[in-house]
């Protein structure tokens, strides 16, 4: 008679756990894909004796946070554009620096997610350590930004409400999604749409450096627009072909997970990501025209043409650049 940790009285492991040894999200190759997170895991799990869940997360708060200060370092002293910014800018060049490094491993971890395709169990009770590992370091990585987030709001009066909407809902999200160990399969996934962050900070980057008229914005932009609809949109299709095939798995599974999947894939499709993809679109049209009426000014008066004096001190126009 088997116990009840799978194994069998004399010791032998079940057949059904071999199974799964062989074949699951834990095998040693798949895991080894992620090395850089799976030592940080381990690391913080052993320094504060933890389990693997909590270390996750603490772990991504720890590394979002060492990133942020190795960036302040680094770029103080490499970069003459960072140390001409005020303190405002400075914080956002280097939360930018987190999101994109972060968002890269999360988008990595939901891409192995959906490669592998759902667990035994489903979409909604399906179940592994690597996707709950993964939900975890995702709750800690929103948590740190919502907390930045809050922080240009009371610190420098900053308010991106989208930004705050789109944290807030990552936490109750990932946080449900523990406490009831349901919907782990599509939480994961849809970390694939953090892969567009570095081309995010890449092209607000280029521009205080002055360099949004140059070729570089231009091809950063429209490989930002690009993976948006490819990564962003088209994770959002997927994930709806799996919640709707699944859709008596979802009605027969925990109400509250179900209903808040649901209502947050709702305002990510039909908000959040359209209203920041025409956001991208829009600044092509914001750059030139601000570059346009930049030429127009600095544009001689032609022969012949009536020229307004303007009496007392004038002020210069403002620089193509300000924002």
């Amino acid at each position: 008679m088997d116990s009840a940790d799978g194994n069998s009285s004399n010791g032998a492991t079940s057949p059904v756990l071999l199974t799964q040894e062989k074949t699951g999200y834990e095998a040693v190759a798949k895991e080894d894909l992620d090395v850089i997170i799976t030592i940080i895991f381990k690391w913080v799990q052993v320094l504060f004796q933890t389990s693997p869940v909590v270390a996750a997360g603490m772990s991504a708060f720890l590394l979002s946070t060492v990133i942020f200060t190795i960036s302040g370092v680094l770029s103080r002293v490499v970069s003459k554009t960072y140390r001409e910014m005020n303190i405002r800018d400075q914080h956002c060049w280097n939360a930018g620096v987190v999101r994109s490094s972060v968002g890269l491993m999360l988008a990595t971890r939901g891409m192995y997610a959906l490669i592998w395709g759902a667990p035994d169990g489903g979409i909604v009770w399906g179940y592994n350590p690597y996707l709950q590992k993964t939900a975890a370091f995702a709750l800690g990585v929103f948590l740190f930004e919502t907390r930045d987030s809050l922080n240009m709001y009371l610190a420098y009066g900053v308010i991106a409400e989208t930004l705050i909407v789109h944290h807030l809902c990552g936490v109750v999200l990932y946080i449900v999604a523990l406490a009831t160990r349901s919907y782990l399969f599509p939480v994961a996934v849809v970390l694939i749409e953090e892969s567009c962050a570095p081309m995010v900070h890449i092209g607000w980057i280029l521009t205080r450096l002055n360099m949004d008229n140059h070729w570089l914005w231009d091809l950063n932009q429209y490989l930002l627009v690009a993976c948006w609809a490819i990564f962003r949109v088209g994770t959002d299709l997927v994930l709806w072909c799996y919640l709707l095939s699944n859709f008596s798995e979802c009605i027969y599974g925990p109400t509250l997970p179900m209903i808040l999947n649901f209502f947050l894939m709702i305002i990510l499709s039909v908000y959040l990501n359209p209203y920041w993809l025409w956001t991208k679109i829009n600044q092509f049209q914001r750059r030139n025209l601000k570059y346009k009426r930049s030429s127009s000014q600095d544009t001689p008066p032609k022969k012949g043409s009536r020229v307004r004096s303007i009496s007392g001190n004038a002020k210069s126009a403002p620089s193509p650049n300000t924002n």
